[in-house]
């Protein structure tokens, strides 16, 4: 079977991605992006996993959503900014357009 920890959007929280496979060899991959491959039969998938499931206790989970808290926090605070910086520079904006078509009469008649 093949196992990643992964973000289950569905669920919208932290999930292990248990899957089946018929790799005979225990792999840990040298990348975290990479399945751990690990040789259990396909049969005793829903079983693995409840046993798996354990190692994302709250510790971890309540970390993840503090960064994600943050995260979403930060975009806010981004799209505020982005905000303000609109409304500061779309007059200057209009300003450099109606120079620009002032300058430029001959294209605008």
């Amino acid at each position: 079977m093949r196992f990643k920890i992964f973000f289950n959007d569905s669920k919208n929280e932290l999930d292990i991605n248990c899957l089946k496979d018929d790799h005979i060899d225990t792999i840990l991959p040298e990348s975290p992006d990479q399945h751990v491959y690990y040789p259990i039969p396909n049969d005793l998938l829903e079983e693995i996993k409840e046993c798996i499931m354990p190692i994302l206790d709250k510790d971890i989970i309540d970390r993840y959503n503090s960064i994600t808290d943050e995260i979403q926090k930060m975009h806010v605070e981004k799209r505020k900014m982005i905000n303000d910086i609109r409304t500061q520079l779309n007059p200057v904006i209009i300003e450099k357009c109606e120079k620009f078509r002032f300058d430029n009469a001959e294209w605008f008649i």
